[in-house]
């Protein structure tokens, strides 16, 4: 059986490469706030995203952004490190389902591993949120690999059995729904007891507790960390972001779903089939369970990211469980209507549905932004002010010595005491160096969105326009900075032109300071 799952998975791999190449040098504007952390953090001046200001957790990802930080201080070009470093660990996510699989099957089964990986490698979900410059690799890996380590490490040293439990308490320092997951795994580490075949108090020490306590300890470890470090027991993100709780997103998220809903469903299904073929398997029914707290944690937040990022740790649990119930006779028929769909997807309008999504809200290194932005940096003077109602490339590529006012309601980067939208004119000052207008069209001659107007509006002193940017489909930038700033012209080939509202000459009253009207 080795050698055969051996080449099943490195072939497997190469179909990952495959599907993932396409969108291989595409990031989200997303990502760069992470990147922008790492670069304060590989400067000396911690996890802030502006030097010198009080601290507040604006990223979900604390291993990732580490680990970004890591790239910056290798030198190498920070977009090449995330999408690399995606792209190995999205062929790592597809080596772990199979052994996942393996884990669950008898080793006679040895065509099992082959199919849980293919079903993975196959996906076009997958394929694009592996190196969309996120952790999204990075904790389906970790997902799929601490399952593996948690079954197969059962019955061996005592030192493999701790260092699965390592594995499970990572998973919270990954994303914070990482410890939903890892409390399922320490619930998959009693199976023992749960299938009769050791007592409680056997399974407990040698099966349980090597798990339980490096999750608790790892878990209360981070907690006590993100509470004297930000004053808080969970990422600003939540706050930012699950504003409502499930009830708000429901039909924002059921709309979001639509185009590709007949994989999510199918998924569902074939997932739901396959644990009716083995229902006497305690273990994958711990692992649906998991999945299913995947779904609900991410249905707390509106789900617009390219690829249904957040749903797809749940979606290779289930393409697991699909897999290991081949083993069956009704089990190898829902195996093999899996298996079937997903061969001859890459080849229908589900493909494009996924694509054409990722294209539309994913950003080409190097695009017009990140090049104006490296001018701005060039001759920004350290400690400009930078508005911006987007908090990722542009703000990431003009460095961490100018300090960026995240104009979005619901920013990241800033407080929501009792869930309310930032409070804009609290911390952005009336006249910045720098204001990026967000525009949706290559010509659009107004101001799209409320905050953008009333920050520009309000300023004092005159500014020069220097013009839209392009950042990505039907996304623009227009550039204004301060007549005094001594930031000169940006380089005529990323001026896509002039269509923006004509820069403000100042000496004027100043607008009162309203909250502006929410922006969408």
């Amino acid at each position: 059986m080795g050698s055969r799952w051996a080449i099943g998975c490195v072939l497997a791999v190469f179909v990952y490469v495959w599907r993932a190449w396409p969108s291989l040098m595409t990031t989200v504007d997303d990502a760069w706030i992470s990147a922008r952390y790492a670069a304060n953090a590989a400067a000396g001046h911690g996890l802030v995203y502006n030097a010198g200001e009080p601290p507040i957790e604006g990223f979900t990802n604390l291993l990732w952004t580490l680990w970004l930080a890591l790239g910056v201080l290798t030198g190498l070009r920070l977009d090449q490190w995330m999408v690399g470093s995606g792209l190995v660990l999205g062929g790592l996510t597809v080596v772990f389902g199979g052994l996942l699989a393996r884990a669950l099957v008898d080793r006679e089964h040895w065509w099992v591993p082959g199919i849980a990986s293919l079903l993975i490698a196959l996906d076009s979900h997958h394929a694009v949120v592996s190196t969309n410059g996120l952790e999204s690799a990075m904790f389906d890996a970790a997902v799929l690999g601490a399952a593996w380590a948690v079954l197969a490490s059962g019955g061996s040293r005592p030192a493999w059995r701790w260092l699965a439990g390592l594995s499970v308490g990572l998973l919270g320092a990954i994303r914070p729904e990482g410890f939903v997951v890892g409390a399922a795994l320490v619930a998959l580490s009693a199976t023992p007891v749960l299938q009769r075949t050791r007592s409680v108090k056997e399974s407990f020490l040698h099966d349980v507790l090597p798990v339980l306590v490096p999750y608790g300890a790892l878990g209360i470890a981070l907690e006590i960390w993100r509470v004297t470090t930000y004053g808080a027991w969970v990422p600003n993100t939540f706050a930012a972001k699950a504003k409502g709780g499930w009830s708000t997103f429901i039909d924002s998220n059921l709309a979001y779903l639509s185009p590709d809903a007949p994989f999510w469903i199918a998924s569902a299904v074939l997932g739901a089939l396959a644990l009716m073929a083995g229902w006497r398997d305690v273990r994958r029914w711990v692992l649906a369970g998991a999945a299913l707290a995947v779904v609900a944690i991410a249905f707390r937040v509106e789900l617009w990211m390219p690829g249904g990022r957040l749903l797809v740790p749940a979606f290779l649990l289930f393409a697991v469980l699909v897999a290991s119930a081949a083993t069956h006779r009704f089990g190898a028929v829902v195996a093999g209507l899996a298996t079937l769909g997903a061969l001859i997807s890459p080849f229908t309008s589900l493909e494009t549905v996924v694509r054409r999504y990722d294209r539309a809200h994913s950003v080409v290194m190097w695009n017009g932004t990140a090049v104006a932005a490296i001018q701005l940096a060039k001759h920004a003077k350290p400690g400009s002010w930078l508005a911006i109602r987007d908090a990722g490339v542009l703000a990431h590529f003009v460095g961490t010595d100018v300090l960026v006012a995240e104009l979005h309601n619901r920013a990241l980067t800033q407080l929501h005491p009792d869930g309310a939208d930032a409070d804009t004119f609290a911390f952005t000052p009336v006249d910045p160096e720098i204001i990026v207008l967000t525009q949706a069209r290559v010509d659009t001659p107004t101001i799209r969105y409320g905050r953008d107007r009333a920050v520009l509006e309000r300023t004092t002193v005159p500014y020069r326009y220097l013009g839209r940017v392009h950042q990505h489909y039907h996304r623009y930038y227009d550039i204004y900075v301060r007549e005094d700033s001594g930031i000169p012209d940006l380089p005529p080939n990323v001026v896509e032109n002039h269509s923006g509202p004509p820069a403000p000459r100042g000496a004027r009253p100043r607008t009162p300071l309203l909250k502006a009207p929410i922006d969408r």
